[in-house]
């Protein structure tokens, strides 16, 4: 079996704590994904700037990846509502058993993931979500109030 590591705005390879996690078992194959999806990024507004530099960026991550031996897949898919199903067929395509990512914050994103964790839990694929960008998680920190 194989792992994938899912890239959403953690484009880089250094101190990505989903891909060490995906990289730690040397004996499994690993592959990665981004999802592009040019109907959400419409409805939200994303500069044509923004998604160039993107592009860029993908194109500078997969040649990063490829020289850990990482092949990076890009799907280009309409709206966040239609990952999870390209998801499980990528899975199945790729004979993943485990799929990494770093979590994201936003309430789209959350309302997103928790989505695939169901939809792949059904399909007994594991999901490991990492806090990265953040010193401490959202919520990790409370008051006595």
């Amino acid at each position: 079996m194989s792992v994938l590591v899912w890239f959403r705005t953690d484009l880089r390879i250094d101190d990505n704590t989903a891909l060490h996690h995906a990289l730690s078992d040397r004996e499994q194959h690993v592959a990665a994904v981004f999802y592009a999806t040019p109907e959400q990024w419409r409805e939200h507004a994303m500069a044509p700037v923004k998604a160039e530099f993107l592009w860029r960026t993908l194109v500078d991550l997969r040649t990063s990846l490829a020289s850990l031996n990482v092949p990076l897949h890009v799907r280009v898919i309409p709206r966040f509502d239609d990952i999870a199903a390209d998801l499980v067929k990528l899975c199945a395509e790729l004979q993943c058993d485990v799929v990494f990512a770093n979590r994201e914050y936003a309430i789209n994103e959350m309302r997103r993931d928790n989505t695939i964790e169901k939809i792949l839990d059904e399909h007994d694929i594991a999901w490991h979500c990492y806090d990265d960008a953040v010193l401490l998680p959202p919520h990790a920190v409370r008051t006595q109030q």
